[in-house]
């Protein structure tokens, strides 16, 4: 399959209709020493029309050559896993991948499950809730899921805070914990419901509502990603040379021996862009029957499990790659980026004392490294307002320079600029991800919706407000947010069977919000 680069938040490509998503997955991992497998368990709809499609998804689900385990997960009862992956359908068009999956349950039969939304927006945020709502369903059978998918798949993205409701019709069950913890087969005991039957409430069945709503937050990408493990492992000054290899649009190559790292740093490179978005391959987790796209001449940012790296490692890989290694924060190699080469260093200087203080603060406080940390979200809402405070001055007033036609007089927005940031500037306009952004902002000029571009709506100064505000926040009045994960959130806070019992039969809007962790030293 070819694949390409996930998008911050949310995008499609164009010419695409405007279902919510495109299909819906269960799928189980088999870990039978002989030959490990995944079985596709359940699809929604029943039958995946693009052969790419049907054929990546297990691959990316489970990517592993052996699912293990490790730190706090092996001492938990339960261990989920959030991560999300990105290719190319066969009609050219992108499509997002969003898994979740149940490695570990209090039930000694248990064999590790990934639920996968496949659509053409990248909106973690809303489709987690998806998800939550898809394992609370599980144990009801198919009737219940292809109610909820029957009902939600054909439905339009909502707009920034605005929400879907969706009423969800399935027999009624005086199902334990214990039995929901069931093997996969057993869950999905009941017939397959027909469509036909959707939407009216017959004798024994019970109708739930269920309410998805799409943040309004301007940084909504921040539900799946987390920067701290990657500031952690690597540092101010190794993030800001990886900074400047992104805006070089160099190919990365990063590696870990756990997958949520991996995943988690992978998703905090892509998002250093921001508020750009990453144009080129990207893929978070490689699985091993691709290990040939580390030869690709393009731009790429690529994940790689570290049994996969000897074979890497023989591959004709392209000088001027970057390669990270993400569990000791070193660079494999000589990185060829300075940021002192190619960044101004006024805008370098003022992103590095940035970064410093953020992590000095948090440094000063304790943070602990799991996501239960009421800092957790200020943390990586700092970092977030200091790249886009980096655009904003080096952009400013990039908005006026928009001709009657709505086109962007790109040389006389050149000459506006100080002579020293002049030439990065126009550096970075060549770039890919500034391209599309550029072309993105003149069709919001055509339809007179600049308002809506935060580049252009946001200011230097009540950025600098917000960043000075949090690091004089005390620690304990920090905002408590929901997942902040790299991409793949191992969820690891420990909960009984009985507490998280409770919390699912609850159902409602607020089903989504959870504590989580990335890769054992956040993402």
């Amino acid at each position: 399959p070819r694949l390409c680069g996930l998008r911050c938040p949310p995008s499609r490509t164009t010419g695409m209709g405007d279902d919510l998503f495109d299909s819906f997955w269960i799928l189980e991992y088999d870990g039978r020493p002989d030959e490990p497998k995944v079985n596709v368990k359940y699809t929604y709809p029943d039958s995946i029309s693009d052969p790419t499609i049907a054929r990546s998804v297990p691959l990316f689900c489970f990517p592993e050559e052996k699912i293990s385990l490790f730190g706090e997960q092996k001492t938990e009862s339960r261990v989920t896993e959030e991560f999300s992956f990105v290719l190319t359908s066969e009609d050219a068009t992108k499509r997002f991948g969003f898994c979740r999956r149940l490695l570990k349950r209090p039930n000694p039969n248990w064999k590790p499950i990934c639920y996968c939304i496949i659509s053409q927006w990248s909106t973690f945020a809303l489709f987690r809730q998806v998800l939550d709502v898809a394992e609370q369903l599980t144990p009801q059978g198919l009737k219940a899921l292809d109610s909820f998918n029957f009902g939600i798949m054909h439905k339009p993205l909502p707009e920034k805070g605005s929400s879907i409701q969706l009423d969800v019709y399935f027999e009624k069950d005086d199902e334990s914990e214990q039995n929901a913890s069931d093997s996969l087969d057993m869950k999905l005991k009941s017939s397959r419901a027909k469509t036909g039957a959707v939407g009216f409430l017959a004798l024994g069945q019970e109708i739930r509502t269920f309410q998805i709503v799409r943040p309004a937050d301007d940084y909504d990408f921040l539900s799946f990603v987390s920067f701290q493990t990657l500031f952690t492992n690597f540092g101010v000054d190794n993030v800001l040379m990886i900074f400047a290899a992104l805006l070089n649009e160099r190919r990365i190559i990063v590696t870990s021996q756990h997958l949520g790292v991996l995943t988690g740093v992978l998703n905090a490179v892509s998002a250093l862009v921001y508020p750009f978005a990453w144009q080129h391959v990207y893929i978070p987790i490689l699985p091993k029957n691709l290990v040939d796209f580390v030869e690709a001449p393009m731009p790429y940012i690529i994940g790689v499990m570290k049994y996969l790296k000897k074979k890497v490692m023989t591959k004709s890989i392209e000088e001027g790659t970057v390669m990270l290694d993400a569990d000791t924060g070193k660079f494999i190699g000589t990185p060829l980026d300075d940021p002192e080469d190619c960044i101004p260093s006024s805008a370098l200087n003022s992103l590095r004392r940035a970064w410093t203080r953020i992590r000095e603060k948090f440094a000063e406080g304790k943070l602990s490294p799991r996501e239960d940390s009421v800092d957790q979200s200020s943390h990586d809402h700092l970092i977030a307002h200091s790249l886009l405070k980096f655009w904003v001055e080096l952009f400013k007033d990039y908005q006026k320079y928009f001709d009657s036609d709505s086109n962007f007089l790109r040389t006389k927005f050149l000459r506006s600029r100080h002579s020293s940031d002049r030439q990065f500037v126009s550096n970075i306009l060549e770039t890919q991800m500034v391209e599309v952004y550029i072309h993105g902002r003149e069709d919001l000029h055509r339809d007179k919706k600049m308002h809506l571009d935060i580049l252009s709506s946001s200011t230097s100064s009540a950025l600098r407000k917000k960043i000075e505000a949090g690091l004089k926040r005390p620690a304990a009045q920090s905002r408590i947010r929901g997942v902040l994960s790299g991409g793949l959130s191992p969820r690891l806070k420990s909960q009984s069977p009985k507490s998280d019992s409770k919390k699912r039969r609850k159902g409602g809007s607020n089903d989504h919000l959870r504590i989580a962790s990335a890769g054992g030293a956040t993402a």
